[in-house]
């Protein structure tokens, strides 16, 4: 995914919703994703830390690609994100995202990476260094209870 056009999507979102990324699959290998993210437009959003958006971004990578490779509507959330590693943060970078997609039970495990494309790592595009990485579980939410489910009893 060396030469990836990163092109204006149909994302929609109501203003002031926090939507700090955007995803495309690749045609050559469906379980993989491409996507960047800009959290310099919502610095006065996170005014705890920068890692705090970076964090926010692997999440919303995650459940974007989950629903992509999902292909039907569905709520979808973050679950867990496990072996987090995250570099020291300056300022605010523009984001390289990639990820790859797998089923996981119910839901999708979602292996994804964050790297910093403003860095100059003189060694091309694949050489941003790694701001974070890490491993989100994505759930999928049930549309409806089941028939079975009687109002007042629990499960």
């Amino acid at each position: 995914m060396r030469h990836t056009r990163f092109e204006r999507g149909s994302e929609t979102a109501r203003p002031g919703f926090l939507a700090l990324c955007r995803v495309i699959r690749d045609p050559s290998d469906p379980a993989r994703f491409a996507g960047d993210a800009d959290p310099r437009r919502y610095r006065d959003w996170s005014s705890a830390r920068p890692a705090l958006l970076v964090i926010e971004a692997l999440h919303q990578f995650a459940v974007k690609a989950a629903r992509a490779m999902h292909g039907e509507p569905a709520l979808m959330v973050p679950a867990q994100l496990r072996e987090l590693a995250l570099g020291r943060v300056d300022g605010y970078p523009r984001l390289a995202l990639a990820g790859t997609v797998a089923k996981h039970g119910d839901g999708y495990r979602v292996e994804v990476s964050a790297r910093d494309a403003d860095a100059d790592a003189g060694a091309g595009a694949g050489a941003y260094p790694a701001v974070a990485s890490g491993t989100v579980f994505v759930a999928l939410m049930p549309a409806r209870l089941p028939a079975s489910a009687v109002p007042g009893e629990r499960p």
